[in-house]
């Protein structure tokens, strides 16, 4: 027979799961730096975070990009390091962590992640960005559109073309201060906005797990007078 089950589903937001700033983040005045920081590979969209920003950065003389993260596909390495010779619009800074990514976090007015990877959730990156101010736009999948919809950026759709739509967000957003410092004003009230939501879920499923009973052992693993198997030989 089949017997139904009761299931007690809890959503919590990465938005709890990432550090704070290091510094005090600001609401940017206007758009002069892009970035993309995460493992760089062709599934993260990166070639075509380097195709925005060559568009970009040719249309808007004062917008450089910065690049962040770890090569982790070998493939793409000899043409990845071809373009970047090739950009002087762009720095290259590495792996980053703690300080230093907060650091890259903080130079950066706009984060554009085209990701196109497969199991792609609720990104970090994305959490974070919108807890610097960092204005986002970014490809919608996963859960991406239900974090960045709130405010704090652009979701482009899956069937879209990425390159145009970013491309055209962000001259927008670089000819127009007063709409781009109210877009990074959202970033940080959507930021505050999740983790308020999301920590009491947190604390709360923790609390919960924390006060589950342990489970008894299997009845093999007893003896006769009730005590565990091994506790007769001590």
């Amino acid at each position: 027979a089949l017997y139904s089950r009761t299931l007690n589903v809890t959503v919590i937001s990465n938005s709890t799961n990432i550090e704070p700033p290091n510094h005090q983040p600001k609401v940017r005045s206007s758009l002069r730096t892009i970035g993309f920081i995460s493992h760089i590979t062709r599934s993260k969209g990166v070639f075509e975070f380097l195709d925005v920003a060559e568009r970009v950065c040719g249309t808007c003389q004062d917008v450089r990009a910065l690049l962040a993260g770890p090569i982790e596909d070998s493939s793409i390495r000899p043409v990845l390091m071809q373009r970047l010779r090739g950009a002087s619009w762009l720095t290259y800074i590495g792996p980053v962590g703690g300080e230093t990514k907060s650091r890259f976090y903080a130079e950066i007015d706009a984060f554009v992640f085209p990701t196109r990877h497969a199991d792609e959730a609720d990104p970090r990156v994305i959490n974070e960005a919108l807890a610097h101010g960092v204005a986002v736009i970014a490809r919608g999948r996963g859960c991406i559109s239900s974090a960045v919809n709130s405010g704090g950026g652009t979701v482009v759709r899956e069937d879209a073309d990425f390159v145009e739509e970013a491309e055209r967000q962000l001259i927008e957003w670089h000819q127009n201060p007063v709409l781009f410092s109210s877009v990074s004003s959202a970033a940080l009230a959507n930021a505050a906005r999740l983790r308020a939501e999301h920590l009491p879920r947190l604390d709360a499923l923790i609390s919960a797990l924390v006060s589950l009973p342990s489970p008894a052992p299997p009845p093999s693993q007893r003896n006769d007078d009730g005590s565990r198997g091994n506790e007769s030989s001590r």
